[in-house]
This record gives structure tokens, sequence and C-alpha cells, in this order.
């Protein structure tokens, strides 16, 4: 069995005779977050053999640092030479020309990136990454309420990772014989964060 990384910053890997290649899609990312695809590229009927070589001071790719939904992430371009320009697509209509530049995605998905370069004696390269960006969890605890004193009320944001209520329980649930202001906070399984707030209220 063969793995190696490509320009498009997937591991591809090989196994001896069989007519595709595997692919871990999203290597950055921990667990099943990496997009492991057992037939991430076929061979139209060509059994594999092996990879083949390359020189790496050839290749061209785009790393990248976060994670997350309205989180900063940090781009940088390795290229064989050092390039004059370089004009960054983010995959959502934002742009960059810095050499190393952040940004911010405002919506969750795979968004490929492109990094378009010249070269100091005219020449292009470009280079493409598909992002991932988790999105943050949306617990809901309904529309503030008004009962009779005393009527037992069951909270329940949604199912999530890990809760924190205002009252510092940590179920998933809240049982309520109070009036007042309740929030929850939620982790989801990317570990991304969020709350909702409802008030209870007596009738008078």
């Amino acid at each position: 069995m063969w793995m190696q990384s490509a320009p498009d910053g997937k591991i591809y890997g090989v196994r001896l005779g069989l007519y595709n290649l595997f692919s871990v899609n999203y290597p950055d990312e921990y667990g099943t977050n990496c997009g492991f695809q057992l037939d991430g590229f076929l061979l139209n009927n060509v059994a594999a053999r092996s990879l083949p070589q390359f020189v790496s001071s050839y290749t061209q790719h785009i790393y990248y640092t976060g994670s997350r939904v309205g989180t900063s992430f940090q781009f940088t371009a390795n290229f064989q030479l050092t390039p004059v320009s370089i004009t960054w697509d983010f995959g959502d209509w934002g742009t960059s020309n810095l050499m190393n530049p952040t940004h911010i995605y405002t919506s969750p998905g795979a968004h490929e990136v492109v990094a378009y370069v010249v070269y100091p004696d005219g020449k292009t390269g470009e280079a493409h990454r598909e992002v991932l960006v988790s999105g943050l969890p949306h617990p809901n605890l309904g529309p503030d309420l008004t009962v009779c004193k005393g009527t037992n009320i069951q909270l329940s944001p949604g199912n999530f990772s890990f809760y924190t209520w205002s009252t510092w329980a940590t179920s998933a649930t809240l049982s309520i014989v109070d009036s007042g202001y309740y929030w929850v906070q939620v982790v989801n399984d990317t570990g991304c964060i969020n709350s909702d707030t409802v008030n209870i209220n007596w009738f008078r």
C-alpha cells in the first residue's frame, strides 16, 4: 500500500491490483472528520500498481489553520518560486492579495480555495485546496412562556455533545419549577459553541 500527498491538499493511497485510489479528503481534521473515502478516485478500469514519483520542490500546496464559522482561518501557499503577486479566492466571494492572508467564513461547509500567482519571469501558477468549515450548533429553548405558578416545565435545546445550564447542570434537559431567565450553552461534535435563553413567567 502506498500513500502520497497531492497538490489539491488531499492524501491519496493505492492498494495493489484494485481499480481505484482511496483518499483522505481533509488531512487536517481528526478522526472521522478527515473525510476518508475508499473509492476516492477511479482509475478507469486500470489496476493500480503504485503512485508516481515527484520532486517535492515542484509541488504547489495551500496550507491553512482554522476550523469553525466565525473564527479566523490563516492561509499560506507553498510554490516552487516566490511569486511577485498572489490573488486568493476563498470560495465564498472573499478575496485577498496578501501573501499569507486570514479569512473569516460566515457559512459552514466545504469551500474550494484557490491561490493564483504570477512569478518573476511572468509565468503563472495556481493551487487549489478544499477547506472544511464547521458550523455552529443551534440550541432552541423555544419561546418565552407565561404559565401557572408551580407548573413543571422541561427545557430541551436539542441533541448536542455537551450542555451547561444557567443552574450549572450539565444534563441534556432541565426541569423548571420557578420563574426567571434560563440559558443553556451547548457544544457540538466539532467543538463549536452556541447558546440560547428563555424567560419563564408566572400568571399574575
